[in-house]
């Protein structure tokens, strides 16, 4: 379908339950794409978002069943939620947009989605961003992220993270049952891990926790039954029957300030205490 440059806007729902659509060619007079403006359209299989297009509804293309490869121009200042939720074929998704948020949502449900670019105005990751993602290995997140949101790599293929040091909140299972995650670098301003965040990390065999972490939440590690050694680098809360790291179960050493140890003693449980280490 190639669409007129007559028009400006392509409104809310304009070809959403279109079936049989399979290919849209926009014009660079359209500037705004409405919400689910092509809500599940099972058969479109291409689709180019013009440099004129400056917003993008809600759930404009979600469920596009067929859709392979999206590239956001860098003039799109508004992306809506769950844009491209349920895209279970999309394999790469080019972001060049001059936005602040992933949001809710956006590529939640995407399984094969295995390429990603983020751009550098990104502050925040939204909630189920990239839930269930599980071809997706690697993803770079920019120096510019300080927020990831709740559940936002929950399910996701992911085998390393270097979490850059401008966040500063983990939120609640954001990477809970990433199965396949086995090294995990984290910011060295981060201050809150929440709850359940590494829930499930089945890979995961040790952790460094930097000074900077005030407080970790309930079941933050729970079930991360490869996890052998964990590292706090200062004084970090957790509330002592929170099961911070309950089912891991292969835990041998977690070696903390030596002028910490009493207080560690106190905080973790006592089959916990028993592993405890002080150093320098």
């Amino acid at each position: 379908m190639i669409i007129p440059e007559s028009v400006t806007r392509i409104g809310d729902e304009a070809f959403s339950f279109c079936r049989n659509l399979d290919n849209v060619s926009m014009p660079n007079t359209v500037t705004s794409i409405g919400d689910e403006a092509f809500f599940s359209c099972w058969n479109l299989a291409n689709v180019n978002i013009p440099g004129s297009v400056t917003s993008i509804g809600h759930n404009a293309f979600c469920a596009c069943y067929r859709l392979t490869e999206v590239d956001i121009p860098s003039s799109v200042t508004s992306m809506g939620d769950y844009l491209f939720n349920d895209c279970q074929n999309l394999t790469r998704a080019i972001i060049n947009a001059s936005v602040y948020h992933i949001g809710h949502g956006t590529f939640n449900r995407c399984f094969r989605l295995q390429e990603v670019r983020i751009p550098d105005t990104i502050q925040t990751i939204g909630v189920r961003a990239f839930c269930d993602c599980s071809e997706l290995k690697n993803i770079t997140i920019p120096s510019s992220v300080s927020w990831i949101e709740d559940s936002a790599f929950e399910g996701c293929g992911l085998t390393s993270l270097d979490m850059p040091i401008s966040v500063t909140r983990i939120g609640a299972q954001a990477f809970m049952k990433c199965r396949s995650l086995a090294e995990v670098n984290l910011s060295l301003w981060l201050k809150i891990i929440d709850s359940h965040a590494f829930y499930w990390c089945k890979s995961l065999t040790d952790i460094d926790i930097p000074a900077s972490v005030h407080y970790i939440a309930d079941h933050a590690f729970q079930g991360c039954d490869s996890l052998q050694t964990i590292t706090f680098r200062g004084l970090t809360k957790m509330d002592e029957d929170a099961g911070v790291f309950d089912g891991c179960t292969s835990l041998k050493t977690i070696k903390v300030p030596s002028r910490y140890l009493d207080i560690y003693e106190d905080m973790l449980p006592v089959e916990l205490g028993k592993l405890l280490i002080g150093y320098y």
